[in-house]
């Protein structure tokens, strides 16, 4: 479910993505030299890797999201707080695709001074000319201010591991791809009123249901919750050798 949950906040992001990212990614295609924008497939192999770089940037930003989430989520009391910070991530950004207001702008605005600072690490791989470099820039483009990635990265929480975090948001990326790629197709279907709306409820309702069972986990997650050793056991300690 959360896997599920990753992927279609990538996919239902189709008009933030073919918005923000959409030109970036056709600048960097008008960038690549002649030879490679007029072999057949040229433009979607580097598409392709450009994108890999930005995903993976996404399971970086995952894997400190689940650090930080895993040093609280030993307890009862603080995997229910993830829980619920994970749920209403969810449900606000179901309220965005319903209309309702952008939460992420301030984490937006905050994130500009970093972003200010990569600029020129990516511009130095400009234009591109290797695989190698358009890896760069994807993983450089992946910091790019985007409050799409910071819902998906509240949602990553739930994971409560570094690498669990990792793969929510690796999946969240798959879910962009679509999006970026091929922007025109995907804007048509997925920018419909009628399809974000439905969409928007669910991730409303997903929050809900995240939300109950924080507040009120079942019997066997209690039982795993309080087995689990809130620190590692002291080494057993062994005789001295005999002589």
């Amino acid at each position: 479910m959360p896997i599920l949950i990753a992927v279609s906040l990538g996919l239902f992001s189709a008009v933030h993505c073919a918005g923000m990212c959409g030109g970036i990614a056709g600048a960097l295609n008008l960038g690549l030299p002649p030879s490679v924008r007029n072999r057949p497939g040229g433009t979607l192999l580097y598409g392709l890797i450009f994108n890999l770089g930005r995903i993976l940037s996404y399971a970086v930003a995952g894997i400190l999201a689940g650090s930080l989430a895993g040093l609280h989520s030993h307890s009862g009391a603080g995997h229910a707080i993830l829980a619920l910070l994970a749920a209403t991530v969810l449900a606000l950004t179901g309220w965005h695709h319903l209309g309702g207001r952008t939460w992420w702008r301030p984490l937006e605005r905050a994130a500009m001074l970093p972003w200010r600072r990569l600029q020129p690490a990516a511009a130095r791989l400009l234009p591109v000319r290797t695989p190698a470099a358009a890896l760069a820039v994807g993983m450089i483009w992946g910091w790019l201010p985007c409050g799409m990635v910071y819902s998906a990265l509240g949602w990553s929480i739930i994971a409560g591991t570094p690498w669990g975090g990792a793969l929510l948001m690796f999946c969240f990326g798959l879910g962009t791809v679509p999006a970026v790629l091929f922007s025109a197709q995907a804007f048509v279907v997925l920018c419909r009123a009628r399809v974000r709306r439905a969409y928007g409820a669910m991730l409303m309702a997903a929050g809900l249901a995240t939300a109950v069972l924080a507040l009120h986990p079942p019997a066997h997650q209690h039982l795993l919750i309080e087995a689990a050793p809130s620190h590692p056991p002291a080494a057993a300690s062994r005789p001295p050798p005999g002589p």
